[in-house]
């Protein structure tokens, strides 16, 4: 079970308390609790969970977090407050690249224009943040520099940072980030200052110093940093509760559980669960020879080591089939395929081919000179997700179901999906292996992505 962080009720009571100080506000609050600087001087008000990790006074702090839960916002006071309040301090923040470590700067700025409208309409007092900025000093995409000498630096995170010292370092998305950067970089511009160091990151899978550090299994490793475990389902404001829930319905479970219940993933793991592929199986169902209904037919196009395959589905009232499954022997000359996509074309009637077009652009390009309705599916890392992500909902909504067909099962078990060194699930099947059934079939069902399944049947 996930140890998430818990707002106790204690907690929660010193919480509501400090928004209740109306004229007995002073600045020296602001100074000693980042959640009132924000509140009393931004016009905001953190979250319970953003208070208790901003008001951590540790030296190392971590916080392992699913995205819309407002990590952005935690970065930004953070790195405000600090800078604001404590005279010559130099605070560096990171990003993934460089254009995400321009936006977030950007975001800061934002931030102190809000303070300095809400500052306004509470004082009267004009640009009390935007005034303390000097302007004799470098202020740019990069950098912030206040008239009491602080520094808000917004760096990506690469061998260009080297030799800036911080007193406080924060990582945005820290998972994303190379451990090289980190050990050779980042931590030396701390060890020499005695500065502070936090970092933040939705997963990246089970690899890397961010999973290293924030140790997920609880085994004894960097207990000198706080640790903080918040899923996006803790953020009470409703626009993301239904936000997060339009993606546990759309997303595969996988990629839910990683990006929004910030849990660690296998780097690289079978794709289709075992529980799964055996919920779906169905001794009674059997390969049609042909279909009255509306077909859409899915052509992967075999190339030296793979075989062509050809899927055809159609919709029965609420449910989908998968009615014809056939993989050709190796080296079956493509026009022999094409003519077997006419014949099948009569006796399934297909509206629509979704055909591999990376491998068979000839091929697609015959298919439409026929007058043929085909589209050209080009396989790439984004593409090839999001169709068998659509596979997948299928399988754990147990609402696909197919013959015990062994080549087909085969591939279902062996396929694999990996987490790469940038976030990216990269899905392929094992080495030596095939997932040519499994493309056909993808395809196929494309044309059923995002509809509300009730139930599909592979026969």
């Amino acid at each position: 079970m996930t140890d998430y962080t818990v707002i106790t009720p204690e907690l929660e009571e010193s919480y509501f308390s400090k928004f209740t100080l109306k004229a007995e506000f002073k600045m020296q609050l602001a100074r000693d609790d980042p959640s009132i600087f924000a509140y009393y001087m931004m016009g905001f008000k953190p979250y319970d969970y953003q208070d208790l990790f901003l008001n951590d006074r540790s030296r190392f702090k971590i916080v392992c977090i699913g995205r819309q839960a407002g990590k952005t916002t935690m970065t930004a006071v953070q790195a405000l407050h600090k800078a604001f309040f404590f005279s010559n301090t130099r605070v560096v923040v990171f990003s993934r690249n460089e254009s995400q470590s321009k936006r977030l700067l950007g975001q800061i700025r934002d931030f102190m224009e809000l303070g300095d409208k809400h500052m306004s309409y509470l004082t009267k007092q004009a640009n009390l943040f935007t005034s303390k900025i000097d302007t004799s000093k470098p202020n740019n995409t990069s950098q912030i520099t206040l008239k009491n000498g602080s520094t808000i630096v917004s760096l990506p995170a690469t061998d260009g940072a080297r030799g800036h010292p911080a007193d406080l370092a924060i990582l945005d998305e820290a998972a994303f980030m190379d451990d090289g950067i980190f050990e050779k970089v980042i931590e030396p511009m701390i060890t020499h200052t005695g500065g502070d160091l936090i970092l933040l990151s939705t997963p990246n899978g089970q690899r890397g110093f961010f999973h290293d550090i924030f140790d997920p299994e609880s085994t004894g490793r960097h207990d000198e940093y706080s640790k903080y475990w918040f899923p996006s389902t803790i953020c009470p404001e409703e626009t993301v509760r239904s936000f997060v829930a339009q993606k546990e319905k759309s997303s595969d479970r996988m990629t839910f559980d990683q990006e929004y219940m910030a849990l660690f993933t296998s780097s690289k793991s079978s794709y289709f669960k075992s529980l799964e592929i055996d919920d779906c199986l169905s001794e009674d169902l059997e390969w049609q020879d042909s279909e009255p209904k509306a077909c859409y037919m899915g052509v992967d196009w075999g190339k030296k080591n793979d075989q062509t395959v050809i899927a055809i589905v159609s919709k029965d009232e609420d449910y989908v089939r998968l009615v014809y499954l056939y993989a050709f022997p190796l080296n079956t000359n493509y026009q022999d395929v094409i003519d077997q996509i006419g014949s099948l074309r009569n006796r399934f009637n297909v509206q629509k081919i979704i055909a591999d077009y990376g491998a068979g652009d000839a091929q697609v390009s015959e298919i439409e000179s026929r007058g043929w309705n085909v589209e050209g599916f080009g396989f790439s890392l984004q593409s090839k997700l999001k169709i068998f992500s659509n596979l997948k909902r299928m399988m754990e909504k147990r609402i696909l179901k197919f013959p015990k067909d062994k080549d087909l099962i085969n591939e279902f078990r062996a396929f694999e999906y990996e987490i790469t060194v940038h976030g990216n699930m990269k899905l392929h099947h094992p080495k030596g292996g095939h997932d040519d059934r499994l493309d056909a079939l993808a395809l196929a069902c494309k044309e059923y992505d995002n509809e509300q399944h009730v139930g599909v049947f592979l026969v």
